[in-house]
Formats: C-alpha cells, structure tokens, sequence
C-alpha cells in the first residue's frame, strides 16, 4: 500500500510537471544504478553461506528539486529526494528516512538549508572515494572505512559561496534521531555539530573537517593533486576517537574519453589495550560511459580484518575478524528532465 502511494505521488508530480517548472524550476531527476555482485565473507558457521550472487541497487534514487527568485540576490530552493531498491518489490524508502531533503534560501551571502542533510564532514571526506554508491564505497556495512558518513535528521546548515577558493559549511543538528516534543534526555543528547572547510587552486585541492555526534569526535585531514589532466590522486586522513587513524588513498585516470581507471586502498591500525581491530582494504575498478548518463563498470573490492574488527563493504556484512572480497558489475542511468 506505502508503494502504491509514493509511486502515485511520482506520477502525479510528473503529470503537473510542465506547470510546476514554469513557476518553481522544478526539476524531476534520479539514477538507476543496478549491479549483479559476487560476494564472500568467509562466515564458515553452521547454515551459513559464505559466499552469494546478488543483485544490489545501489542508491537508486528519485527526487524532486527546484528554486524560486524571491526578490534581488534571494532566491527560495527545496528538494525532496528518496531511495528505492529497484531489485525490490517494496523497495522505496520513505520520506523520513531517505536521503538529503530540506527547503533553503541562497543568496550572495551563501546558502541557509533545513532538513534532513549530509553533513559538511560527509560532503568533505565523500570528495576522495571514486566508488560512491558502488560495492567498493568506503561508507561500507558494519565499521565503516571512513567514519561519519552521516545524513542528519533535523538539520540546520549554512554554506558559504566560494571566495577565490576557499569554501567552509557548517551544520548543527538538534538531534540526529528524534525530535518529538517533550524529548527524553537521551535524545536532546543526540545532537550533532559538522563542519568543514575546503581550498582549491589549480591542480591542488585540500580540506579538513571536524564532526561530533553525542560524545564520539572526528577529524579528516586530505588533499588531491591533479598530476595530469588525466590523473588525479588524494590522500585522506580519518582521525575518530578511540580508533587508530584510517589512511585513504585514491586515484582516477582517464585512459581514454570514455574509460576511466579507478583504485583505492586504506589501512587502519589496531586502537590498542587488546583490542585487534585493525583492517587492510583494497579496490580496483574500471568504467565506460557511453553518454553523459549511461555507464557501466567492472570492480573487485577486498577487506582484511583484523581478530576484532568487522569492516564491511557496502552489502556485504563482515564477519567479525574474517577477510571479505566482492566482483561487482553493472550499469549506472540517470535522468533528468533538465
């Protein structure tokens, strides 16, 4: 019955679509991005398999957005954007869980949003993964490659617009979880502050960003250099309390127009005091556009866990201390009526 109502809701939008775009820009917009995924995660317990064929969605997505002129230098903007599990039969997820949804003004002064949002420290650290919303992404399953990768309920945020530069954005969330009134102490307690600051001239581009939920503190440090007009590498440092630092590095190269090289590894040690939760992760991959929105790609992503950790990658759960790999294939279409 919810899908019969979101999907009459797309249609309905759809259909009023050419009145709305004259008197809000409205833009209807997504991606498919279906992939068929070989993946093991060395769970050798009794009726357990370790390894399965699966067909994975990965972030498909719909969504709605567009902008208004209020009046000189302000302009009015929204977007309402869900995910849905093309591979599903009751695959959307709903509004209040979804992904980054929020009304806002922008003006030279920069841009004010509300709603549910990625967090500046998402935003930052998300611009050195070259396999976002694949198997190989490092916002994994269970312990995350890199940390933080959060989308905060009930968010306040401001970004400035760029100066010779130099870009910063701030978010404070009033509480990632719940925001019913009267709140119990542990939800006012759950709220969250974000912020990052990002500077890039010429081939060069570095960030750091800082990020607290409740009483757990990150810090990212990176930076990318485009060695050619083909080749760009970065180098990301993820610092989370009571964590060893996690290493990041990650390469893209055009070996032609329409293909594209890609590879990543990162390293984590173990925290300490016994506690062997350290990992070694490695991911190659190659893709083809065909046109500016269709593509498709090849990838091997590998996980070495550590006794006590338990990284995964994007479906595929870890074992706690077992190794995992996944060979993933597919094709990625996105569409828009802009």
């Amino acid at each position: 019955m919810k899908q019969k109502k979101i999907l009459l809701v797309v249609a309905a939008t759809l259909a009023a679509a050419p009145m709305m775009t004259h008197a809000a820009n409205l833009e209807v917009y997504g991606q498919l991005r279906m992939a068929v995924t070989a993946a093991d995660n060395g769970d050798s317990s009794p009726g357990q398999e370790d390894s399965t064929v699966a067909i994975s969605s990965n972030d498909s997505r719909i969504g709605f957005r567009g902008n208004e002129k209020l009046k000189d230098n302000l302009t009015g903007l929204f977007q309402a954007e869900i995910q849905y599990n093309v591979d599903e039969d009751d695959g959307y997820t709903s509004w209040s869980s979804g992904r980054d949804s929020f009304v806002g003004l922008q003006g030279n002064w920069g841009t004010a949003l509300v709603g549910r949002l990625s967090t500046p420290y998402k935003n930052a650290t998300g611009l050195f993964d070259p396999f976002t919303d694949t198997e190989a992404d490092f916002n994994g399953s269970g312990d995350k490659i890199i940390s933080h990768n959060t989308r905060a309920n009930n968010a306040i945020a401001y970004v400035s617009p760029n100066r010779n530069g130099l870009n910063y954005a701030l978010a404070y969330a009033t509480s990632v979880q719940n925001d019913e009134l009267p709140q119990t102490s542990a939800d006012a307690d759950q709220d969250a502050l974000s912020l990052s600051v990002t500077y890039e001239e010429g081939p060069l581009m570095v960030m750091g960003a800082y990020e607290k939920i409740e009483d757990e503190k990150a810090f990212a440090f990176g930076a990318q250099f485009a060695v050619s007009d083909k080749t760009r590498i970065g180098v990301l440092i993820d610092d989370v309390d009571d964590q060893d630092n996690t290493v990041y590095a990650s390469l893209n190269h055009k070996l032609r127009d329409d293909y594209t090289l890609s590879a990543a590894l990162a390293f984590r040690g173990d925290s300490g005091n016994g506690v062997n939760d350290g990992m070694e992760y490695f991911a190659l991959g190659v893709s083809h556009s065909y046109t500016p929105t269709v593509s498709v790609f090849a990838q091997v992503a590998m996980v070495s866990n550590d006794s006590d950790s338990t990284v995964g990658l994007k479906k595929n759960e870890a074992v706690t201390g077992e190794d995992i790999s996944a060979l993933s294939v597919g094709m990625n279409i996105s569409f828009s009526t802009k």
